[in-house]
This record gives C-alpha cells, sequence and structure tokens, in this order.
C-alpha cells in the first residue's frame, strides 16, 4: 500500500477542486432547500444526479462517482457564510480526511472546520481506503486508486 504523499494529496485536491471551479457557476434552485452552487463535472468525477444533501446554503452534501474508486462517494462542503456575497472572490480551501471508521459528518464535530475564512472539503474515504492506492485493484470491494 502507498501513503498519502504531497503530491497525492494535491492530486486529491485537484480532483476535488474540479467540483469547486473558482466561480462556483450559479447556484442550483431546489424547491424545498436552500440554494446551493452547481457543480461541474471533471477530471474523472462525475457528480450524482438527486443525491445532494442540503442543510443550509453553506452545509451540503454531493455525491461522486469514478471509475478510480469504487461506488458513490460524498463529499461534504462547508462554504463561509459571505461566500455567496462576494461571486468573485477566490476563498482559500481546506481538506479534511476523516479517519478509520468515519464519515463526512464527522466534520459537522469541529467547529473550526466551520470558517468564514476558507472552503472547507471532507471527502469520504470509506472504510476500505485510507485514501490510499491498492496494490491490487480487483477486489471483492472494487478498485481503490486514489
Amino acid at each position: 500500500m502507498r501513503s498519502l504523499t504531497p503530491l497525492r494529496l494535491r492530486t486529491l485536491g485537484v480532483l476535488l477542486a474540479a467540483l469547486l471551479p473558482a466561480s462556483l457557476v450559479g447556484t442550483a434552485a431546489r424547491a424545498d432547500a436552500p440554494a446551493v452552487p452547481d457543480f461541474t463535472d471533471g477530471f474523472g468525477l462525475t457528480e450524482a444526479a438527486d443525491a445532494t444533501e442540503v442543510r443550509s446554503a453553506t452545509d451540503f452534501t454531493i455525491t461522486v462517482t469514478t471509475p478510480q474508486v469504487s461506488g458513490p462517494h460524498k463529499i461534504r462542503v462547508f462554504l463561509p457564510r459571505g461566500y455567496a456575497a462576494e461571486p468573485d472572490k477566490r476563498w482559500p480551501v481546506t481538506y479534511f480526511l476523516h479517519g478509520g471508521g468515519g464519515n463526512v459528518n464527522d466534520a459537522a464535530a469541529v467547529p473550526a472546520l466551520r470558517s468564514d475564512e476558507m472552503i472547507t472539503v471532507v471527502p469520504d474515504g470509506g472504510l476500505k481506503s485510507w485514501y490510499a492506492d491498492w496494490l491490487m485493484q480487483n477486489t471483492a470491494v472494487g478498485a481503490a486508486n486514489w
């Protein structure tokens, strides 16, 4: 098993940033939920249709798929409160990787991750990954090519 090197961390960031373009084009209108940004598929990630969980306009979870890692994966996003008011501002992004046995909702228990100074992105590594590329990809749980 290979470790999560700085290069792999940057690659994970680039992949997730594909879903968070600088402008986060528009907002998605949902009849029963606050507006959240539209996301653009890219870098091998595809957003699952109708799978967004909206807690507020600044706290939501999207679901993505990729051939590189089997199954659907949730990504929780915390936006600063001023995000919608400053659509052209470039915000710093923090990537929070939950630990073993955790999930994207673990981030909600960490108040420092809900900052008005940054965007926080929490990808779900699942119970099987530890965000590492497996040497043997043909397993019962499928690929894990982070």
